[in-house]
């Protein structure tokens, strides 16, 4: 049975702050609670890094400008068709 690490001796192994070990620890259930010491076991300590670790994302497009602009033209151009709607009824006959 391997001995139990201590959140400090765990977050020095790991090289990372105390509290932001406990944290994540306590969020994917591997904190082993004793009384009032709280331990964790350093055969999970790879699957807590694992759980930790970011996922790639996709590269966002970096044409904003376009992407707003057409969506902002489209707005504008039915808010537009609205109001020379309303204009065009209020306006007398000629």
């Amino acid at each position: 049975m391997p001995r139990l690490l201590s959140i400090p001796e765990a977050a020095e192994e790991l090289g990372v702050p105390t509290a932001s070990l406990r944290t994540e620890a306590e969020r994917h259930g591997y904190i082993i609670r004793m009384g009032r010491a709280l331990r964790i076991d350093p055969n999970d300590l790879s699957e807590l890094i694992k759980k930790c670790q970011d996922t790639p994302k996709a590269h966002a497009c970096t044409s904003v400008e376009t992407s707003i602009t057409s969506a902002t033209v489209k707005h504008s151009s039915a808010r537009e068709l609205r109001i020379e709607e309303k204009l065009i009824a209020r306006s007398p006959g000629t």
